[in-house]
């Protein structure tokens, strides 16, 4: 779909879209009509599933040159600031210098995204980086004699001490303290203690920890469910029309086409996007979320069906003038399919949306017993799409998609 729609659109200059105009444009000349249809793919369709194995064939067999071997320089640029990530990255991560910054952000490139938001403070900056008014840093400098804490002779006065241990600061300081948003803390002695973790509200400037740790995932939408979800996650892969949903704002009528992933596609994304400083996990994203229209945004879903249903959120957005890359925030989302319909529960503010399977309508009775399967005791949402939205709808896979 992209390929065609950079075809049509006048304004596109890539070699092969004004190659393909010319061509088209000698055909009307000449009195011949061409047209131009997306199809779905891997739908046995004989045209189609001949072309496919015409291309593997000539790609495995065939050793002629290319007939097209250029990139964009939006690719270069892409590589060489991605391989500059990764190093520097590596030297951050492999360095003996900022011991106590790599407590709050073991990725370099995490903690830029991170730091770049917040208002910066001197306290903040401090207890970032330990180089403050702690006695363990201020004995390091012979600005004072001995690093014990007020607490207790025998223990070392530094920002993780203060922040999880020390008992003087413990009843005074509401906020929120390091365990809250370790991500990989070193020693493991840190672990929260809370067993109930509370989900990070959207624009928190405390980094989304939720998106690193499947465990804290699973805890945080385990609450929404009694027994085990029978997860199936090969069954999501369909087209899909909102039919209710349990959210504070209005649901517009709408239908999302999820695609799985192929183990190519997965390398190939790998090749293209790289793992984000180890943030995605291309084994994992099983699953895409296609849209006609968002040529620079694609919407994977990272997990598999061990997860009870969970699974990350990995947005990826691309500038279409520098071809900078960066990863949309997202909260993850849990879902199930049951009764001939798709179940999504944001994990986040547990606000639920079913969709049932094009072309089916689901009736209110077989939403209510989906959404028994999926631990809702009541029926207190809305219907997404009424008779008349749905009869002026095209069930056409192409619609652009915003979960």
């Amino acid at each position: 779909m992209a390929a065609l729609l950079t075809v049509v659109n006048p304004g596109a200059l890539h070699p092969l879209a004004v190659e393909t105009r010319d061509a088209i444009h000698c055909c009307s000349i000449q009195n011949k009509s061409v047209s131009l249809f997306w199809i779905k793919a891997h739908a046995g369709l004989e045209g189609n599933e001949r072309a496919d194995s015409l291309a593997k064939e000539a790609a495995l067999k065939s050793k002629r040159k290319p007939d097209y071997d250029m990139y964009p320089v939006s690719f270069v640029k892409r590589f060489i600031r991605m391989d500059t990530l990764d190093e520097w990255n590596r030297r951050y991560s492999t360095g003996h210098t900022a011991s106590t910054t790599k407590l709050f952000f073991p990725s370099a490139v995490e903690a830029y995204r991170t730091v770049r938001k917040l208002s910066i403070t001197k306290e903040l900056t401090q207890a970032l980086t330990g180089h403050g008014g702690f006695s363990e840093y201020l004995t390091r400098f012979k600005c004072k004699e001995n690093p014990a804490c007020a607490c207790d002779p025998g223990v070392s006065e530094t920002v993780p001490h203060l922040l999880v241990e020390c008992p003087i600061y413990e009843s005074v300081t509401p906020a929120p303290r390091l365990q809250d948003f370790l991500v990989e803390a070193t020693p493991r002695s840190w672990e929260p203690q809370d067993s109930n973790p509370k989900p990070v509200k959207r624009n928190s400037t405390i980094p989304r920890i939720h998106k690193k740790n499947v465990a804290i995932i699973k805890e945080v939408c385990e609450k929404f469910k009694e027994g085990t979800i029978n997860f199936e996650l090969n069954k999501m892969a369909d087209v899909w029309q909102t039919a209710y949903y349990k959210l504070p704002e209005k649901v517009q009528c709408f239908k999302i086409h999820i695609k799985k992933l192929t183990d190519k596609e997965k390398k190939e994304n790998a090749m293209r996007y790289g793992n984000f400083s180890g943030a995605i996990n291309w084994n994992k994203c099983n699953l895409e979320i296609k849209a006609a229209t968002e040529i620079h945004r694609r919407h994977f879903l990272q997990g598999d069906s061990e997860n009870e249903g969970v699974l990350d959120n990995i947005i990826i957005v691309e500038e279409s003038y520098t071809g900078a890359q960066k990863i949309q925030e997202e909260s993850a989302d849990q879902w199930l399919v049951a009764h001939n319909m798709l179940l999504m529960r944001d994990c986040e503010t547990g606000g639920v949306v079913v969709f049932s399977k094009v072309p089916h309508l689901s009736k209110q009775a077989e939403i209510e017993d989906a959404l028994k399967d999926f631990s809702e005791e009541y029926m207190n949402g809305k219907m997404a799409c009424d008779d008349e939205e749905i009869s002026n709808r095209s069930f056409d896979s192409d619609d652009d998609v915003e979960l």
